[in-house]
């Protein structure tokens, strides 16, 4: 081997006495490396997704919902019993009225069916289009179907409870001059209500993404489920659910608040000659016989039916469904938009068969 030869093939020589080819070689393989290194995170990333999404159950092609956009925050006209303004950033709304819905005039049109839907965050549709959500859906349904026009308006507001659906229907719903009231009612109604002063809303436990993240990585499933795994570890609280079996009985002061609130809230529509409609929402797990809270749809769809409303129970109409793929996202069991159309289907056929939509005919 010749001496040049042999230095060349030297590779522990210093960057001075390496060779001009080698020192010009180092800054391309160090862009090679990089780029290696770049596309091996991305592929692992890729497959780490992939997995999730098989693993879990969860859509392979469909991006996470994007998180809710920034609001201002918009006070609901306050009183002494309801007094609650939408955290800024959380929970948009789109109408003047502070409502989830468009613009619609107080005072009924002449002609027109009017609906009001009452509820949490499921009502309101979390982290869904509006469009998507439960009310528009039924709204579609019933104005499509040969009734005469019908508007269904979304009341929902996210973390409300069964007293504060009451008082919002009786100081604001009913100035709309409904003809039918929908509560939604989830099973986590039976909780307390917050301290006025503090503001009559159920705050979310999970800490919220920045909103660049929210908006690019945190649309994918994998990435969500590590931010959720990081909520639980600052909050170990944070995402647990309660079990309704437990809240459900009457040595619970929220199950009796919420039971008053329900039979004060029939009998309010009552008055009016107004249907009340309580159609119980399921939690969205094991949706098959072996669903936990049965027996909790029962106590309340009887509780509702005793004071004069009508119940429709909507676990047989997810019956069969797995539950993961309607959820909002990996770590969030808020319906997605299948899970609202399951809902607003069920209560359109209901509405249907107990001749609670009139038709033009």
């Amino acid at each position: 081997m010749s001496r040049a030869a042999h230095a060349s093939a030297r590779t522990d020589l210093p960057p001075s006495a390496a060779t001009p080819a080698q020192r010009r070689a180092a800054p391309h393989s160090f862009k090679q490396n990089v780029a290696a290194l770049v596309s091996g995170l991305l592929v692992a990333l890729v497959l780490a997704e992939g997995v999730t999404r098989l693993g879990q159950g969860f859509p392979l092609l469909l991006l996470v919902p994007p998180a809710v956009a920034p609001a201002p925050r918009i006070p609901v006209v306050p009183s002494q019993t309801r007094v609650y303004q939408l955290p800024a950033g959380q929970w948009p709304v789109a109408n003047a009225a502070g409502l989830r819905d468009y613009e619609y005039p107080v005072a009924k049109p002449p002609g027109a069916f009017r609906v009001v839907v009452l509820g949490d965050s499921v009502a309101y549709g979390y982290r869904v289009e509006l469009d998507d959500s439960v009310a528009k859906r039924l709204e579609r349904k019933l104005d499509g179907a040969g009734h005469r026009h019908v508007e269904v308006l979304n009341f929902g507001v996210p973390g409300y409870n069964t007293t504060q659906e009451l008082a919002y229907l009786r100081e604001v719903a009913l100035d709309y001059g409904p003809d039918l009231v929908l509560l939604l009612y989830v099973l986590n109604d039976a909780d307390g209500v917050v301290v006025p002063e503090h503001g009559l809303g159920r705050a979310p436990e999970s800490p919220e993404p920045p909103e660049l993240l929210a908006q690019t990585v945190g649309r994918f499933y994998f990435p969500q489920l590590l931010y959720s795994a990081y909520g639980r570890l600052r909050a170990p609280s944070a995402g647990e659910v309660d079990d309704p079996r437990v809240k459900f009985t009457e040595a619970n002061p929220g199950w009796l608040e919420s039971r008053a609130a329900l039979r004060e809230m029939a009998e309010l529509a009552r008055a009016r000659g107004i249907p009340l409609v309580v159609a119980i929402f399921p939690y969205l797990v094991q949706l098959d016989e072996r669903y936990p809270y049965a027996a909790v749809h029962e106590l309340v769809a009887r509780t509702a039916a005793e004071a004069g409303a009508y119940p429709l129970d909507l676990l047989p109409a997810y019956r069969g469904y797995p539950a993961r793929p309607l959820w909002v996202g990996p770590a969030d069991h808020h319906p997605n938009a299948r899970g609202h159309e399951i809902a607003a289907e069920a209560l359109y056929r209901f509405l249907e068969a107990s001749w609670l939509v009139p038709s033009d005919e």
